[in-house]
């Protein structure tokens, strides 16, 4: 009977240790992936802004709805890189990811605008 309270006791000390490592772990898996999921985003939508700015050629279309919504995706891409430096949660990863699908919405809608002028 003393030894069984004994292995118990043990056993419980254990797991009272490894629970919370274990559970650290198991959250950062999480976070691993909405980090990778964020920054796939704004790497895309960095390299898409890019490619906008390369395609404004005059100063006249700066007026124009296409050139509005790519000033509107760079702020976007900006944006999404102040949260991507300081995130350190899932919650905030995820707030970097939809705010860089709002930049690529309006790549989109910038290079329609600009389709639909020529």
């Amino acid at each position: 009977m003393d030894l069984l309270v004994w292995v118990s006791g043990g056993v419980l000390l254990l797991l009272g240790a490894v629970a919370p490592v274990a559970g650290r772990w198991w959250a950062g898996r999480g976070t691993a992936g909405a980090e990778a999921r964020a920054r796939s985003r704004y790497e895309r939508l960095g390299h898409q802004v890019d490619l906008l700015a390369a395609a404004e050629t005059s100063g006249a279309d700066r007026a124009s709805a296409g050139a509005v919504q790519a000033r509107r995706a760079r702020e976007r891409w900006n944006s999404t890189g102040a949260i991507l430096a300081t995130a350190s949660s899932t919650e905030e990863f995820r707030l970097a990811e939809r705010t860089a699908e709002e930049g690529l919405s309006l790549v989109v809608q910038a290079r329609n605008a600009a389709r639909s002028r020529r």
